[in-house]
């Protein structure tokens, strides 16, 4: 129950927040009081502090960072809506060939233009952490966020059962790395191959100290 009543206080401010204080002169002369009914200082500034606080606390105690989640959620949302900025960018225009996204690469390309929109430092090849002697790479990292970013196209050597190998390999190698904090995978999947996406998306353990998201777009 910790912080219900501070958001109480939020909520009277937000709803007479000009309202005068009938007290006030009375006992303004001991300096004691405010003219507002609800001040600034006591009754929003104070208990939003404390929310914020409570967030971080809860945040720490699952081993994640503030802000990474949000992060998460708001990259997750920008490459729902991808499709139809593909779908955009296949047009002609006035005699111009449009874009279309053949391979991987062409992927890639698309989705570092979204993320230096999305994130002031993105780094495109990050190495991570050795394994069996490798140092593989990652296709983005966004080093503010402390995010990995992958992106996949489906193939017919990349199917679901495979793709969902190289996905539970990705997030165990970058579970070390020393600069990221969670993990999202973008799916192209224009051929549908995966025929249950949004199963196939569940099947990834939710883990509070590694966020994973992974997102299929047909």
């Amino acid at each position: 129950m910790r912080g219900v009543f501070p958001n109480y206080k939020i909520k009277h401010f937000l709803q007479a927040g000009l309202e005068l204080n009938t007290m006030f002169a009375e006992l303004a002369a001991q300096g004691t009081i405010s003219k507002w009914l609800y001040p600034a200082n006591s009754a929003f500034l104070a208990p939003l502090s404390e929310q914020k606080q409570i967030l971080r606390n809860i945040a720490a105690d699952s081993g994640g960072r503030p802000g990474v989640l949000a992060a998460l959620v708001t990259l997750e949302d920008i490459f729902r809506r991808l499709p139809v900025a593909l779908a955009v960018l296949r047009q002609d225009v006035r005699g111009r060939p449009g874009t279309a996204v053949n391979d991987e690469y062409d992927l890639q390309r698309i989705v570092h233009a979204v993320l230096c929109l999305h994130s002031l430092d993105v780094r495109p090849e990050e190495y991570g952490p050795s394994r069996a002697g490798a140092h593989p790479r990652l296709d983005f990292l966004l080093k503010d966020e402390r995010i990995a970013v992958e992106t996949k196209m489906t193939r017919s050597n990349l199917g679901p059962r495979r793709l969902g190998d190289e996905l539970a390999q990705d997030i165990l190698r970058y579970r070390a790395h020393d600069h990221v904090d969670a993990y999202l995978a973008l799916v192209h999947d224009p051929g549908k191959y995966i025929l249950n996406a949004s199963g196939f998306e569940r099947d990834f353990p939710v883990d509070a100290t590694f966020p994973v998201r992974v997102v299929i777009i047909q």
